[in-house]
């Protein structure tokens, strides 16, 4: 996973303190529930027909 790879490389830095800890950590979260709604909204747009969605005007 490239943030454990990127915190990884930090740690050869200057000491990371339990505060930036967290916040990777808060970072990590953030991307998983991104990535998950991103593919809910996939879903979403696929039921409907695809993009641009039926009705919107955009055809």
């Amino acid at each position: 996973m490239k943030s454990k790879r990127t915190f990884l490389i930090a740690l050869k830095g200057p000491t990371i303190s339990a505060e930036d800890i967290a916040q990777y950590g808060k970072i990590i979260v953030a991307l998983r529930e991104t990535i998950r709604l991103m593919a809910e909204i996939d879903e979403v747009i696929d039921a409907h027909g695809g993009f641009p969605l039926v009705g919107s005007g955009k055809t």
